[in-house]
């Protein structure tokens, strides 16, 4: 049924080559069925492109993800929304890795003073609040809430999830 072009059926094709159900697990043949199945307006083979750009090892590319997720966004798919508004909530927020390796560095160099780590994480913790405050506040922040918006209004329990944790910092 897939060689004869019904959308379901590729993209179906595709999630067994994504998985290795049934057939051997080969990422590139999973993202050309679920193209032939995006081709045709299947929103879930434009999501599934994007989760594969995402996730799949071999195949990882950010912005070819984020470019699904928004086509199948745009065509009302609620994990679209939220896939899309983590990716650029990840994004705004990166700067938060400093701290992990700040930490890091801490244990690898002798501590003589044991007052250095707590600061260290109660310094990470005010970050992190600074950072996802000015982040909201950006046209980009405001971008992304109305993806996870979206998508909890869509009904997506994730998206509801991070709307009531992100809501505490405006």
């Amino acid at each position: 049924a897939a060689e004869q072009g019904y959308a379901r059926a590729q993209n179906n094709l595709g999630w067994c080559y994504q998985n290795g159900a049934g057939v051997e697990k080969n990422q590139e043949e999973a993202v050309n069925w679920y193209q032939k199945a995006a081709e045709q307006g299947w929103v879930e083979a434009q999501y599934n492109i994007g989760y594969c750009y995402e996730f799949c090892f071999g195949i990882m590319n950010r912005e070819k993800a984020k470019e699904w997720y928004k086509i199948a966004s745009d065509n009302g798919f609620a994990k679209a929304y939220y896939r899309l508004a983590e990716m650029m909530f990840e994004d705004m927020t990166s700067v938060m890795g400093t701290t992990a390796a700040l930490l890091l560095a801490s244990a690898v160099v002798p501590v003589t003073n044991l007052v250095t780590v707590p600061a260290a994480i109660v310094g990470s913790r005010i970050r992190k609040r600074m950072v996802i405050k000015n982040a909201l506040k950006s046209d980009q922040g405001k971008e992304m809430l109305q993806y996870y918006e979206k998508a909890a209004e869509l009904g997506n329990n994730n998206a509801k999830e991070k709307l009531s944790k992100l809501k505490k910092y405006l």
